[in-house]
């Protein structure tokens, strides 16, 4: 009985289903018993074959193969008493591999790499008893996976890509994209996108290309119109490159050609006027080529300047320039005429610069006419840093003055220099005078006059104090009502006023007294003794007598401190009795009264006088004395009923009042 599976088995001796499509398997041909017979497979195809005997063997040819790909060599459809076994041998007879793991009617295959393109052969043969004139089939399949991108990799020495000349073209840079083994296959015809970038300025742009069978592909340095890039601008570009979903970058590094040109790049307009017997400050300069890129990093250049005759006008360094790394040259420039020069490249014809040199102004002060002395270097209004300037002095005759510093006297940013007269001690006039150290040369005053050298001239006064004096007098008189008054010492040293400080005491004056100095009119803390510092522009110190309130002289002495030969003034201030002041207290009847302890009261009557007049005022009168445990008071009138100890109007004594020698009732 014929089955499904029977007739399936059948026809799959004779089909190949590829891609789709269904393909009728070829026959093998006898005799095809060793290689030169073998019947040839090609790469997707199927051959139906027959072990005829038990020692039957079929040869076959694998063609059609690919360095690098993978394939599979497999016998199906094989019958049920066939035990089969496949053997692989490389075209030289190698043995490269064997199959032979199932059973009778079981498939067989070998996979293997083509290390190389080229012919493969196949052994078939039976290894059983019963599979005699038993069909198989045979098929020959690229099992390769598709590749991967991996990599892309710079074919070419990157050592062309650095330091190319601006204006030239770089060399052509070639790439490989590989797969994900490292290796071309599959990467070919890829599509391949450059995007290059540049310094500051300069314009990215993109083009495209495919990568070639093995996966190369090439930058010319050209747009996407086939035009040759320009390179004109120094600096760093970068060529990044994307294949397959892979990035790779190379660095570009194009340098300034030639210098061409000289440029002026100081701070400002280009200086037309310099001052003479001066170093300028660092001329600086830009050497571009013909590009306008600067030319970067120790190229060196000549600078030459052009003088008229007799003129001696020199440049630091003198000749070669190095540039930096801006690509810029600083040169001092130093006139000692006051002409125009020129300063030019010798690498260039073109004038860089004209300058015209004057003189320079200096001006001296002395504040107040006083030390310290500045000097202060100029040029059109500009101060001018750093010049060396020679100070020189000229003193009274025993002078002992010095400068100070006494050297190294050079000019500040703004032009200034200072200098310090010291231990000037004689009294009279002191010379300062300033130049510049360059020798010859000559400066402009502040009237622009031309000169050799400014002077600033000090007079020192003395400065011991050789007059105290007294404004008002040595005498002064006030009245008892204003108990107050204003004394004014004057301290001078050569006949100038002078600040020092004077002591100032207060002596004499009637017992009793509470007159005190202060050192204002309204000062509130009161003293016998005061220090008072004279002004230095008058000379004046002042204090205040205060609260001179009794009659009577007294004496303000000024001293002045830390002197070896004193000064000393003393001033008398008399204080005259008011008419409204009283000057006279007296008790009627005397100063001693008997009472009797019967009565026990005495009128006492106190008499005030200013100046033999009576004078109404307030008397604060007290009682105090008598024996212990006594009861006597003070009333105001002789019926009054108040009894105090004190009282201030006329007094009597009530009622056990005690008396010298006055005993007590009871």
């Amino acid at each position: 009985m014929i089955t499904n599976q029977t007739l399936f088995r059948h026809f799959a001796s004779i089909l190949l289903l590829c891609g789709g499509v269904v393909a009728v398997a070829a026959n093998e041909t006898e005799p095809n018993n060793d290689q030169g017979t073998a019947d040839e497979i090609v790469v997707g195809s199927s051959h139906n074959g027959k072990v005829a005997s038990a020692t039957d063997i079929d040869w076959f040819k694998l063609t059609g193969t690919q360095a690098d790909h993978s394939y599979k060599i497999e016998a199906t459809n094989v019958g049920r008493d066939l035990d089969i076994a496949l053997e692989l041998f490389a075209f030289d007879g190698k043995a490269l591999g064997s199959s032979n793991s199932g059973l009778e009617g079981e498939n067989e295959n070998i996979p293997f790499e083509a290390t190389s393109a080229g012919d493969y052969f196949v052994r078939v043969r039976q290894t059983g008893f019963w599979g005699v004139n038993t069909s198989y089939t045979l098929t020959f399949t690229d099992i390769t996976k598709p590749k991967v991108a991996g990599s892309i990799t710079l074919l070419t020495d990157t050592n062309s890509l650095t330091g190319v000349v601006a204006g030239t073209t770089p060399s052509t840079v070639e790439f490989q994209l590989l797969n994900s083994e490292g290796k071309a296959t599959g990467m070919g015809d890829k599509p391949v996108t450059f995007t290059l970038t540049g310094p500051a300025g300069w314009t990215s742009l993109s083009t495209s290309t495919k990568t070639d069978a093995d996966g190369k592909f090439k930058f010319e340095w050209k747009d996407a119109n086939g035009t040759d890039i320009s390179f004109s601008k120094a600096g760093k570009y970068t060529l990044k490159v994307t294949a397959e979903g892979k990035e790779s970058q190379v660095e570009l590094t194009v340098i300034p050609a030639d210098p061409a040109k000289l440029t002026w790049v100081g701070t400002g307009t280009q200086p037309t006027e310099v001052p003479t017997y001066i170093a300028t400050s660092p001329l600086t300069f830009e050497v571009r080529d013909q590009y306008e890129n600067p030319v970067k990093d120790g190229k060196t250049i000549e600078v030459q300047i052009t003088k008229p005759d007799g003129a001696t006008a020199t440049l630091d360094p003198s000749s070669s320039l190095t540039t930096d790394t801006n690509g810029q040259v600083k040169v001092v420039f130093t006139p000692d005429q006051a002409v125009e020069y020129t300063i030019k490249a010798l690498s260039s014809s073109t004038e860089v610069m004209k300058v015209m040199s004057s003189l320079p102004t200096l001006v001296g002060e002395a504040t107040d006419g006083q030390s310290p002395i500045t000097f202060t270097l100029t040029h059109n209004g500009d101060g001018i840093g750093q010049p060396s300037i020679d100070v020189s002095l000229q003193q009274p005759t025993d002078g002992k003055a010095s400068l100070e510093p006494t050297s190294g006297f050079t000019t500040d940013k703004d032009g200034k220099v200072a200098v310090s007269l010291k231990d000037a001690t004689v009294p009279g006039e002191y010379t300062v005078s300033a130049k510049l150290s360059v020798p010859n040369s000559k400066i402009k005053d502040n009237t622009g006059a031309e000169q050799e050298k400014i002077e600033v001239k000090v007079s020192v006064a003395a400065t011991v104090p050789d007059s105290l004096t007294v404004k008002g007098g040595e005498t002064q008189t006030i009245s008892s009502d204003t108990a107050s008054a204003q004394i004014t010492f004057e301290l001078k040293a050569g006949g100038n006023p002078i600040a020092k400080t004077l002591e100032v005491k207060l002596s004499g004056g009637p017992d009793k007294h509470k007159a005190c100095l202060v050192s204002a009119d309204n000062a509130v803390n009161p003293v016998t003794t005061l220090p008072v510092t004279t002004d230095a522009t008058s000379g004046e110190g002042k204090v205040w007598l205060k609260e001179a309130k009794l009659a009577g002289e007294y004496t303000v002495t000024a001293t002045l401190q830390g002197s070896n030969s004193p000064l000393t003034k003393a001033v008398k201030v008399i204080v005259m009795a008011s008419p409204t002041t009283p000057d006279s207290l007296t008790v009627k009847g005397g100063e001693t009264q008997t009472i009797s302890s019967d009565t026990v009261s005495a009128q006492i009557t106190f008499e005030l006088k200013a100046r033999g007049n009576p004078i109404a005022k307030t008397l604060e009168v007290k009682l105090s004395g008598g024996p212990d445990k006594h009861k006597a008071c003070l009333v105001s009138a002789d019926n009054a009923v108040h009894h105090s100890a004190s009282d201030d109007r006329r007094y009597f004594w009530r009622r056990k009042c005690v008396v010298e020698g006055c005993e007590i009732d009871g």
